[in-house]
């Protein structure tokens, strides 16, 4: 199972950014991050009251699990 791996290329993929620049977030008040994430409570609200946000457009860590869990929540 551990080993040597030889590749001629290997292909590293961080630091994803929420594409929610265009939903004109600021005019309602919720808060992002700096990178754009919207900010939510353990029950998926943002600082706005009615606004909820679940998935990879939140500050939550981006994984496929992560975002069906708040999939089946919201």
């Amino acid at each position: 199972a551990h080993g040597e791996l030889r590749a001629d290329k290997l292909l590293v993929a961080t630091g994803r950014a929420p594409n929610t620049r265009k939903l004109a977030l600021d005019a309602t008040g919720v808060t992002l991050t700096p990178q754009g994430a919207i900010v939510i409570d353990p029950g998926m609200r943002t600082s706005v009251e009615h606004i909820y946000a679940a998935g990879d457009c939140t500050d939550q860590p981006q994984f496929v699990y992560v975002a069906a869990a708040a999939g089946t929540r919201a």
